[in-house]
């Protein structure tokens, strides 16, 4: 169809699917989009099924850039409290500092996977301001520096 010369794209929906509640807020909209790709990657067909651990992984992202989602803000999108979010956790055998840290480790190791960006560039994207703090906890995550790392994965 066109209306004066100008092209309609046309989207079915089911009418039941409009009756469904949206039940997010636009600030949490616009962290889920950030952080989109990666979440749709790690999020499972069935989330009722997914692991409280999995869960926090996806809201953490893998875009650090602007940093990281406080505790406080991941309690308020799981609606748990802060002890019983440290409780299930504690369950699950991990911690939100062990968590945060397992996802800055495997984001990096993935940029430095990309020759086009420069270790530099790699610690901005992971919201460090100082090369060298990113380079100590690197090399605390994985006991090599980014450096190393880097060519130990060109061999």
């Amino acid at each position: 169809m066109s209306r004066k010369g100008r092209r309609l794209t046309l989207i079915g929906v089911a009418l039941s699917v409009l009756a469904f509640a949206v039940g997010i807020t636009l600030f949490a909209l616009r962290d889920f989009l950030r952080t989109a790709p990666y979440q749709l990657l790690t999020m499972p067909a069935d989330p009722g099924k997914q692991s409280l651990v999995d869960q926090v992984r996806a809201l953490i992202g893998h875009d650090f850039s602007r940093g990281f989602p406080s505790f406080e803000r991941i309690t308020e999108l799981l609606h748990m409290s802060a002890p019983t979010l440290r409780r299930r956790l504690k369950r699950e055998g991990t911690t939100f500092q062990e968590l945060k840290d397992s996802c800055r480790r495997e984001a990096s190791i993935d940029y430095l996977n990309r020759p086009e960006l420069s270790i530099t560039d790699v610690a901005i994207l992971m919201g460090f301001t100082d090369p060298s703090a990113f380079y100590r906890s690197f090399k605390k995550w994985t006991g090599m520096t980014p450096g190393e790392h880097r060519a130990l994965e060109a061999r």
